[in-house]
């Protein structure tokens, strides 16, 4: 297998991602990671979740793709519903934005 095939097959499978992750179709995405292993990456994990750890799962990677940003307020919304905090580390999800650092000087008097 030559590099572009490689290329070819990560393209594709970010692009069935990205589709998938689109309709929030968790057994369509459970599905899709295992038909695709070397592709999938630090999506693997998924795999040995639960169906609920998965589905929260599904929404984090929701979060990490600029072209979903359709979806970010939903996904957030969702996890935000169970208690749990989204970091994204400054990937993805464009519009989530960090509280800004306060800035100024502190008095020592």
């Amino acid at each position: 297998m030559d590099f572009v095939e490689i290329e070819k097959g990560y393209s594709s499978f970010y692009k069935g991602l990205i589709r998938i992750l689109r309709k929030k179709d968790l057994t369509a995405l459970i599905k899709h990671i295992s038909k695709h292993p070397r592709e999938a990456g630090r999506f693997s994990h998924l795999l040995g979740l639960s169906p609920e750890l998965a589905e929260i799962e599904m929404f984090k990677a929701i979060l990490r793709f600029k072209n979903l940003k359709e979806l970010h307020y939903e996904a957030l919304e969702y996890l935000r519903q169970r208690g749990i905090q989204f970091n994204n580390n400054g990937r993805g999800a464009g519009d989530i934005k960090k509280r800004p650092r306060r800035r100024g000087y502190h008095s020592s008097l």
